[in-house]
């Protein structure tokens, strides 16, 4: 019985598949069936129960997984103690949404290469199914997201902060005069939001539901830079998280609207498989996203 081994387990675990998991690990197939079965001998009872050419989790294996991830944890801790971070070496893959890529690229990214050299990062931007999808198969380790609810079920969260959405336009728009605007007045004007799944579109459809009027003239595009060099050379309004205007509104550019609508909020996270095993580079990628919100 072998750190190695338990590694073999908790991958297998995590996807039900020998095949998926042994291109995860980077085994032959054989070598995974090899390893799960000396633990399964070694440890007196099946971890998983094999039904044609599919498997699932076996009681024992259900209760043993949580020990598993304990013993991978304290182990890795156990290293860290005399290796330099400069000398970790593995690899993460993180999967993140448009809108929150520049804060990431531009703090988060820079601090965790210099203190994980040997690390390689693999970055994979999508919309948020095809995130949660792609951590269900294993293709990334985390995924940093946005979403209407605190807890995404079926992951385990890492819950950051919550963001607030707010209208925006160019300095220019005769709205940015008005002390206070309704959304009538505001739905007067071309909107453009995020993708149709998107929070930022979610709770649009909401505010206006709740009121009762229509969407009439509404663009949808998956790229916020985007959006913000629309409304600034139009007099379109956005829809959006703070955050991604906070620089253009500080330099004058673009100015959020006051109005008379309930602030509408969301919650940023980071999502990983349940029982995962993190690794203390990928914690310390996890506390680099948080502290990026509190500078």
């Amino acid at each position: 019985m072998d750190i190695v081994s338990f590694r073999t387990f908790l991958a297998v675990k995590n996807v039900l598949n020998f095949t998926i998991a042994a291109k995860e690990l980077g085994y032959a197939q054989s070598t995974v069936s090899a390893q799960i079965k000396q633990l399964e001998e070694e440890l007196g009872y099946p971890l998983f129960e094999r039904h044609g050419k599919r498997i699932f989790l076996s009681s024992r294996g259900g209760q043993f997984a949580p020990i598993a991830e304990d013993i991978l944890s304290l182990y890795s801790k156990a290293r860290m103690l005399q290796d330099n971070p400069l000398e970790v070496s593995g690899t993460l893959c993180v999967g993140i949404l448009e809108s929150l890529l520049a804060t990431f690229t531009e703090k988060t990214i820079p601090e965790f290469s210099r203190r994980y050299k040997n690390v390689n990062l693999k970055i994979f931007v999508s919309n948020r199914e095809e995130l949660t999808s792609m951590l269900n198969l294993g293709q990334i380790d985390i995924a940093y997201i946005s979403s209407t609810s605190a807890e995404t079920a079926g992951f385990r969260c890492f819950s950051l902060r919550t963001e607030e959405l707010v209208f925006v336009a160019s300095a220019q728009n005769p709205l940015c005069k008005l002390d206070l605007v309704d959304i009538d007045s505001i739905l007067r004007f071309p909107i453009i939001t995020t993708e149709e799944n998107g929070v930022c579109y979610l709770n649009l459809k909401e505010i206006a539901a709740d009121r009762g009027v229509s969407i009439q003239n509404l663009m949808q595009i998956n790229n916020t830079n985007a959006i913000c060099q629309l409304i600034r050379n139009s007099d379109s309004v956005a829809f959006l998280p703070a955050y991604s205007v906070k620089q253009r509104v500080e330099k004058g550019v673009l100015k959020i609207l006051r109005t008379n609508i309930p602030t509408r909020e969301y919650f940023i996270k980071i999502l990983s498989r349940k029982n995962k095993w993190i690794e203390p580079y990928m914690e310390d990628m996890i506390k680099a996203i948080h502290d990026s919100f509190a500078s």
